[in-house]
């Protein structure tokens, strides 16, 4: 009867199928279990249509129809720069602040990427950073805090290493607001508020192993380098 019946009068009628109204009465059928944290994520992924953008394990990620709709500036990137990033892993990629910072605060390092992801509000995804923390995992990499001392050394040898004379990743990326002579990807400048050691540990040794299809470079082959 009601909106669940073939041919609802007096109240909204949601145009259903047949398979569509069984699913329902099922589902409504069901005693009430406790979701495991993998099911909250999909569930909320679903509830609030971030698979429209978003891919996650193998599913969701914007249709073939729409990939027209979602400019970028640097098409020389691929799909990659006008399609939002995958959130398989996410809870292992992203440090919980700056997870935040996305979700609830507009933040963006895609300036090339046209598509914006709409605020959903705290009150509403508040419980979501921690769920993704707790299901997404990687092999957990240790890495030593420097001294004092070998600060100031760390942080010429990682400019070098970025810069021409090592891996030359501003050739493709910009660097502390200065621009690359080629690609315009994300600022490297910002890597490690974003990302989480253990995980970036992962994507430098494989990036295409965590983003399929990203134009970046192995540097690494076999994990050696």
């Amino acid at each position: 009867e009601g909106c669940l019946s073939k041919n609802p009068k007096g109240v909204p009628d949601y145009d259903l199928s047949e398979i569509q109204r069984k699913a329902i009465t099922q589902a409504l059928a069901k005693p009430e279990e406790e979701m495991s944290a993998n099911d909250q994520i999909k569930l909320a992924l679903t509830s609030f249509n971030c698979i429209a953008c978003h891919s996650r394990d193998g599913y969701g990620g914007p249709a073939k129809g729409l990939l027209p709709y979602l400019g970028t500036s640097q098409e020389g990137l691929g799909n990659e720069a006008r399609m939002p990033p995958p959130l398989t892993l996410v809870g292992a990629k992203l440090k919980p602040n700056w997870m935040s910072k996305v979700l609830f605060d507009g933040e963006s390092i895609r300036p090339y990427m046209h598509a914006r992801m709409p605020k959903f509000g705290e009150d509403n995804l508040r419980f979501l950073p921690d769920l993704l923390a707790e299901v997404d995992k990687v092999e957990s990499v240790s890495f030593p805090e420097p001294g004092r001392k070998e600060r100031g050394k760390i942080r010429q040898i990682g400019t070098q290493l970025v810069g021409d004379k090592g891996l030359n990743c501003v050739a493709c990326h910009n660097f502390n607001g200065k621009e690359s002579p080629g690609f315009k990807g994300l600022d490297l400048i910002t890597s490690h508020e974003r990302l989480q050691p253990s995980w970036f540990y992962a994507f430098m040794r494989n990036p295409a192993a965590l983003r399929p299809g990203i134009v970046m470079p192995n540097y690494w082959a076999g994990g050696k380098g």
